[in-house]
């Protein structure tokens, strides 16, 4: 494939003006920053598309939560796609499931470059400069897609006419697709979903670039002949959400392919930290393992204010003394003392403690031994059935109904089994035995 080369950013997920979530108490100026990081992220990304001169800019879903759209949210929302509009960069956005079209229509002040897509029956969309295509834009899935009605062909669209035009599939946040690195399994029955099949599908059947809105995680599927992509949220909104965070600049060369870059734009950043504490663990080897583990996350520009959570667990008179609030702030000020310099974001710190009991306790305590065995044989069945009781529930395809089963799905087995050890030590590790 020969074609003009060219660039886009794609970005999802922003939720303009939506509030973070579990921060816990912040002090002023961290506060601040905390409440409008969403609105920080997009001006961020509108930056990012006029001084890196893209030819347009991709948002797939959730640009805001129209039950919830707030004065500032509209503001900014305009405010940016009228600066865009002044550097000659045009939008193209696909309706997420908390900004369906209505929510768009009537609402939003369009300065001339914005192009909404909805739905698989739409035409595709090109993308031009100077009046020269550069790609054509489709939608492939969207939310609340009837996935019974889909035949394994897919939809018309993918009957793409013009193998000379670089194809950009479209796949808004709610349609339920979701990148995972590496293979993609090839047989449906293996639990791939149909929504995913299309995935595969709209690649081999000419597809470049599927752009996927979900914005749980960022992530690359490559396969034959193109690629899938999920920028991740552009900010993170929860503990749960660690790491860098920001959009993605896709530039696509002369013979088709796409490199893909990181671009961070998240003000607020969370991280999340586990150390293992025993009695020979002094207060300065603490210190020391903590700093480490803040070293090694390299700090990106933008970021203002850190998150952090410390999970400490084990047992020692160090972590005993750690159960006091005092003895935390002492702790957070020998750890910040060797790591403070200008270029450092602000670091407020949460500590999670969880002492044990001894070993010797646990081997003869037989309740303990039962609780393991109900971990053991139970969490796997619990878990698989609240899934089907999510995902078969009439309102698993509203907004809450979405965020439930991506927490449903962020969870394994396997940390349902240490939550439950946890909890075992604290209630059953001491004391006498239960009969």
């Amino acid at each position: 494939m020969s074609i003009e080369p060219f660039r886009f950013i794609h970005a999802t997920n922003v939720r303009l003006d939506e509030p973070l979530q579990r921060t816990g108490p912040l002090e002023e100026d961290a506060r601040q920053i905390a409440e409008d990081a969403t609105l920080i992220a997009f001006d961020r990304i509108v930056e990012s598309c006029i001084d890196r001169d893209v030819d347009f800019l991709l948002l797939t879903g959730n640009v805001f939560v129209a039950e919830a759209f707030t004065v500032r949210a509209r503001i900014a929302l305009e405010r940016g796609l009228a600066l865009l509009a002044d550097a000659d960069v045009p939008v193209y956005v696909t309706c997420g499931d908390a900004d369906p079209l209505t929510a768009w229509q009537g609402r939003i002040t369009d300065p001339g470059n914005l192009t909404l897509l909805s739905s698989t029956d739409d035409d595709p969309v090109a993308a031009l400069r100077d009046g020269r295509v550069l790609a054509s834009l489709f939608v492939v899935a969207t939310p609340g897609i009837d996935e019974s009605a889909l035949s394994l062909s897919g939809p018309a669209i993918f009957r793409i006419p013009d193998s000379t035009t670089w194809q950009v599939g479209l796949l808004g946040a709610g349609s339920g697709a979701e990148v995972y690195p590496g293979e993609m399994q090839q047989d449906s029955s293996d639990g791939l979903s149909r929504v995913d099949e299309l995935v595969r599908i709209a690649i081999e059947g000419g597809a470049n670039y599927l752009a996927v809105g979900e914005g749980t995680a960022r992530a690359t599927l490559k396969l034959n002949g193109g690629i899938a992509h999920d920028p991740g949220r552009p900010q993170g909104m929860c503990p749960n959400d660690t790491g860098v965070h920001g959009c993605t600049l896709v530039e696509v060369s002369e013979d088709g392919r796409a490199r893909l870059t990181q671009i961070p734009t998240a003000a607020v950043r969370w991280e999340s930290y586990s150390i293992e504490v025993d009695d020979d663990t002094s207060w300065d080897a603490l210190v020391e393992a903590m700093q480490l583990q803040l070293m090694e996350a390299e700090p990106q520009p933008g970021e203002e204010v850190w998150l952090i959570d410390w999970h400490l667990a084990g047992a020692g008179q160090t972590l005993q003394a750690l159960c006091e609030e005092h003895a935390q702030r002492e702790l957070v000020e020998l750890v910040e003392a060797e790591l403070e310099s200008a270029e450092t974001p602000r670091r407020q710190h949460r500590f999670h403690i969880e002492t044990t009991c001894s070993a010797l306790d646990l081997e003869e305590n037989r309740a303990w031994a039962a609780w393991q065995e109900v971990l053991r044989t139970e969490s796997g069945r619990f878990l698989g059935s609240l899934r089907r009781e999510v995902h078969d529930s009439d309102w698993s395809r509203s907004e809450w109904g979405r965020r439930i089963r991506n927490s449903l799905d962020d969870i394994e087995n396997q940390q349902i089994v240490e939550q439950g050890e946890r909890i075992g030590r604290k209630w059953l590790g001491h004391g006498r035995e239960m009969q």
